[in-house]
């Protein structure tokens, strides 16, 4: 939906997605309302992965204006049931995605004259919601993440903001009530 409306204000949309066809759909719907699209496979938890992003990216458009994280994962687990696993997959996508996406396409942004970072975080990372402890954790760092970004960018034209949305009817959401064995 980010995609598709950024793409209706105008803008030439890059869509980065672990899964290509997702990513190739998106695109093409865009092309379909008449925007430019271009979807990019990329795995945004490996620093790797999201350097090859940020060289394509600078070969193929020549700038980024605007980066939108909003790669993510809910887990709704009591902390006493948490494992090591969910910390890394939780933090990985949630936080880490986001900062390496930041650290290598700031840079681009910067060389462009400015532009202006929107993370996604959560009503959770500014408020207690019972049994998302890992969850609400991975999003007040994004909080404080996005305020650090605003901080240190801010000099070079760079705006940085979070977005704190309650739940959202997306995909993600869906699965995790159809995971609840009541619905």
């Amino acid at each position: 939906a980010t995609a598709l409306a950024f793409a209706g204000e105008g803008a030439t949309v890059v869509i980065v997605d672990l899964d290509r066809q997702k990513g190739d759909q998106v695109a093409e719907e865009i092309a379909r309302q008449g925007g430019n699209a271009l979807a990019l496979e990329a795995d945004v938890t490996k620093e790797a992965s999201v350097g090859q992003v940020a060289e394509e990216l600078q070969t193929q458009l020549g700038r980024v204006d605007i980066l939108d994280n909003n790669a993510g994962v809910f887990l709704m687990k009591p902390l006493s049931a948490t494992t090591t696993d969910d910390f890394h997959q939780v933090m990985d996508l949630n936080v880490k995605a986001a900062l390496m996406m930041c650290k290598h396409l700031v840079p681009l942004m910067i060389a462009a004259g400015g532009g202006s970072i929107i993370n996604i975080a959560s009503l959770s990372g500014l408020r207690a919601r019972p049994n998302v402890p890992l969850y609400a954790a991975s999003k007040g760092a994004i909080v404080a993440l996005t305020r650090s970004l605003a901080v240190d960018f801010g000099k070079d034209g760079v705006r940085a903001n979070a977005i704190c949305p309650a739940a959202t009817a997306t995909p993600m959401l869906e699965r995790h009530y159809e995971s609840i064995p009541d619905g």
